[in-house]
């Protein structure tokens, strides 16, 4: 097995947590503005 590859694999998932992490967070704060404005 290429280590290296396991490294590129590891840091994609981690990249790919911490997107998923940001489009979370903007979603509850577009959620938050919809509640404000009504």
């Amino acid at each position: 097995m290429d280590l290296n590859n396991i490294q590129i694999r590891e840091t994609q998932i981690e990249d790919f947590k911490a997107i998923m992490e940001i489009h979370e967070q903007a979603f509850c704060n577009k959620k938050e503005l919809i509640l404000f404005s009504y």
